[in-house]
């Protein structure tokens, strides 16, 4: 049995701008010196790290609101 991966849209075009600019996952894991399996949760829209997307939004020309416009920060309430 095959198994099919389906790549939601919003990764696919990010995967996208970055091969066409030649943004490497591995290079901007390095500059902010993380592992490229966090840069590549970025990508795939699990919420890990601001500071990544907002490296890839830079090497993209673009912000990363646009990049994940459907991930808003929640107001969290501390655990008392």
């Amino acid at each position: 049995m095959t198994t099919i991966h389906i790549i939601p849209t919003n990764e696919r075009k990010i995967k996208a701008q970055m091969m066409l600019r030649g943004v490497r996952q591995i290079d901007v894991a390095r500059k902010l010196k993380c592992s490229s399996t966090a840069v590549r949760k970025v990508i795939s829209g699990v919420p890990c790290s601001n500071r990544i997307k907002a490296e890839i939004a830079i090497r993209l020309g673009t912000t990363p609101a646009k990049l994940w416009p459907n991930k808003t920060k929640r107001n969290r309430t501390p655990h008392i």
